[in-house]
């Protein structure tokens, strides 16, 4: 089961990406006064490029298949790390934004873009906790599941 939460959520990311692909087309046309005309189309291709990648890294991660055959749930420890995984994909993806308006600040975007960027870090910074010690919450949850 741990392997089929991975698949699915990296074809998730993966199915996600594509959704960017349109977007980079789209601002192609757009001509940029503040500064090179190819970052304006790149924001949103890397943006793609980044959550493509997270679903390549989580549907190729553990083995093809479970080992005995019969569904069994995941610790919650996985759970946890596959939710770090999301936040701090969304997270790479939403800072692109912020930090592309800074590059060229003018009022209508710098007023937003620092909002946007801590909001983006804070999504990394859960992303990374619940991917690097994601056994203190778990011990929490499995303490109120018992109870």
């Amino acid at each position: 089961m741990d392997v089929l939460l991975k698949r699915a959520l990296g074809l998730y990311f993966l199915v996600s990406s594509l959704t960017y692909l349109p977007a980079g087309i789209l601002m192609l046309g757009v001509q940029n006064p503040y500064g090179p005309a190819w970052i304006i189309p790149a924001v949103p291709l890397a943006q793609g490029v980044v959550t493509a990648a997270a679903g390549v890294w989580l549907y190729r991660s553990g083995p093809s298949a479970d080992a005995d055959g019969v569904p069994d749930w995941p610790p919650v420890e996985t759970f946890l790390q596959l939710f770090g995984v999301y936040f701090v994909a969304g997270g790479l993806v939403s800072l692109a934004r912020p930090v592309a308006g800074v590059l060229w600040f003018h009022e209508s975007i710098g007023v937003s873009a620092g909002s946007n960027m801590v909001s983006a870090m804070t999504s990394i910074a859960i992303g990374a906790v619940l991917l690097a010690c994601p056994r203190p919450l778990a011990s929490y949850l499995n303490q109120r599941r018992v109870a």
